[in-house]
């Protein structure tokens, strides 16, 4: 019984290190592309972060600012 315990578990023991292997070669191989989309995701995020500051956040202050005026003037 004993012995089949210790079979399962070398056989585990040897999948897990594969695996493991298998994914480290992943994690290199596929370096190039994650580095390609860190890129591009960074140069998308430069063009449209100002644009969501502009088209977002500037309009949403000016209905703010005028909802507080339109309460003040209304009082």
């Amino acid at each position: 019984m004993l012995a089949l315990i210790l079979t399962f578990a070398f056989i585990y023991f040897i999948m897990w290190l594969l695996v493991k292997i298998i994914g480290l070669a992943f994690k290199i191989a596929l370096f190039p592309v994650k580095l390609i989309f860190s890129l591009l995701f960074a140069i998308i995020g430069y063009v449209v972060f100002p644009a969501l500051i502009i088209f977002f956040v500037l309009p949403l202050i000016v209905v703010i600012i005028g909802a507080l005026i339109g309460k003040a003037i209304c009082i």
